[in-house]
């Protein structure tokens, strides 16, 4: 094999390898990450403690600002602004915040009785 035919081969396989890394770089989807986090929040909200404090508020016999320090907590740790909605209720750090959303729901305990929680987190658009 001459020396030109190896010099070729490997300008070949180099150029290739441009070629395929170009096309195969897209934005990496984070959504079920981005899911589990939000579920991930959600477990270690309703093991402190914030919870019951958001139940206690929904039925108007509790402050809802503890609930509020500990969202902001999470947002200034993760960048995600978290909004909880429940009956006639809701608290949220989202402001106006646009972009993707994720949410899920979960089953709280009142005192008296039952409500649905909608959690929402949002990233701010890049």
């Amino acid at each position: 094999m001459s020396f030109e035919a190896v010099f070729s081969f490997l300008l070949m396989l180099s150029m290739l390898s441009v070629i395929s890394l170009t096309n195969n770089a897209q934005r990496i989807d984070t959504t079920l990450y981005e899911y589990q986090l939000l579920n991930d929040v959600l477990e270690v909200f309703g093991k402190h403690g914030e919870m019951e404090q958001f139940a206690d508020y929904i039925e108007g016999i509790g402050n809802k600002d503890e609930v509020l320090r500990r969202m902001e907590e999470i947002e200034k740790a993760t960048g995600y602004c978290l909004a909880f909605e429940a009956g006639n209720s809701s608290l949220s750090t989202c402001g106006d915040r646009t972009g993707p959303s994720i949410s899920t729901t979960r089953i709280i305990v009142l005192r008296s009785g039952f409500e649905t929680l909608k959690a929402t987190m949002k990233k701010e658009s890049i």
